[in-house]
């Protein structure tokens, strides 16, 4: 038997009164078999019982069930006004966000750019005041005085120093309070029919015709250098802005 739908007296109650039409009509409808006329008219007799029963159920459980769905109403009612509110407000607020992530994102694609190529300096750098050392090196073993081979072979130690003083800078990314950033390698298709010409082909398997996007992202997880090298295929550097 399952639970009264509320707690409250009346419902309690009007459950009782339910369950007194059920009671009687369960055991007919078990034995009912219409094989007959007389089974015939047994049953029809039966449907009007029931008709009957279900019209008292539905007077005595109106009261109930009617402010209940006026309270339903009022709460979706309330519901889609606070919807509406929060997409007044919060909606233009959540595109400022993507907004402001975008253009940090952009920059941050520009600062990837810029760092290596202070990287790539720094190691010209280093490289330079190394091969240097090592014409001083050269020298001092050539020097005629004793001075000038001392002088030559402290312009080495220094420039070798210099060059681990610049081996060591960091080379660091900007960092907000309010977010994080990271990289992420990602894949795009570059050339469509490329790409189908290596499914034809067989250098791409063939699921990857069928919801490309999610079918081409598992083997993305799987192999990101397989993916990168099929046909019409590309992997690229992106940044996530997020917020901490």
């Amino acid at each position: 038997m399952s639970a009264a739908p509320s707690a409250t007296p009346d419902a309690v109650e009007v459950r009782i009164q339910g369950l007194k039409l059920l009671t009687p009509l369960r055991p007919l409808i078990a034995a009912l078999s219409v094989t007959d006329a007389d089974s015939y008219l047994e049953a029809d007799g039966l449907l009007g019982r029931v008709k009957h029963a279900r019209a008292t159920w539905v007077a005595k459980f109106g009261p109930i069930l009617q402010p209940l769905k006026a309270a339903e109403k009022n709460i979706k009612q309330a519901l889609r006004g606070a919807k509406d509110l929060d997409a007044e407000v919060d909606g233009p607020l959540e595109q400022m966000e993507l907004s402001i992530k975008e253009a940090m994102r952009q920059y941050k694609l520009k600062e990837q750019l810029q760092l290596q190529e202070a990287e790539e300096e720094r190691r010209r750098k280093v490289e330079a005041m190394r091969l240097e050392a090592e014409e001083k090196e050269r020298k001092a073993l050539l020097a005629k005085t004793p001075q000038m081979k001392a002088k030559l072979a402290q312009s080495r130690q220094d420039l070798l120093i210099a060059a681990e003083l610049v081996e060591d800078e960091p080379v660091t990314p900007i960092r907000g309070a309010a977010s994080t950033s990271r990289s992420v390698r990602k894949w795009r298709v570059k050339d469509m029919k490329a790409l189908l010409r290596g499914v034809l082909s067989g250098e791409v398997p063939a699921d990857v015709i069928v919801t490309a996007d999610p079918v081409i992202g598992r083997y993305w997880s799987s192999d990101r250098a397989i993916v990168e090298a099929w046909p019409g295929m590309e992997g690229f550097d992106d940044v996530i802005i997020a917020r901490r």
